[in-house]
């Protein structure tokens, strides 16, 4: 972090209120866990105590483990996205390449005789706008991740 970024003890304050507000959601037991027993009143649903984040992040020193429960949710939702491709697949090998149509080729090039709406040209300016952004996203996290490791410079420059 660069020198000075919470210059006021009000702002520090604040800061660490957010940091222990994060810390404690991530570590506190959501209502409706008691320590060893997800939801008490009934009987045979035994799991860890439960956070406000679903355990996550995953932290063995404070207690912090995912439950039984999210795994199998998780597995579920991959088996369905792989299950949901195989379909796609399936459809497009059934309804597709039964028999190929002939394609005729032109006697001339058709963009030759293409004219350029006003609408083409916005949408050049859409994609240098689209270009420049994103081109300043790389610069930004760029600088970013040398804040992390060389602090106060980028490449040997002062920033």
């Amino acid at each position: 972090m660069k020198n000075d970024t919470v210059d006021t003890v009000e702002h520090r304050r604040a800061l660490t209120a957010f940091f222990w507000w994060t810390a404690w959601a991530a570590t506190s037991e959501r209502l409706g866990t008691d320590g060893d027993t997800l939801l008490p009143g009934k009987t045979g649903v035994v799991s860890k105590k439960v956070t406000y984040t679903n355990n996550w992040p995953s932290e063995p020193l404070v207690g912090n483990t995912p439950p039984p429960a999210l795994w199998v949710w998780s597995a579920f939702s991959v088996l369905f996205l792989i299950a949901g491709i195989a379909l796609l697949g399936w459809h497009y090998a059934v309804t597709h390449g039964r028999g190929e149509e002939p394609h005729s080729i032109p006697a001339s090039d058709p963009f030759a005789l293409l004219r350029i709406t006003p609408s083409m040209r916005a949408t050049a300016k859409y994609f240098w706008v689209v270009l420049a952004l994103f081109l300043t996203q790389i610069l930004l996290g760029a600088i970013t991740a040398h804040y992390q490791i060389e602090g106060q410079e980028a490449y040997g420059f002062t920033l």
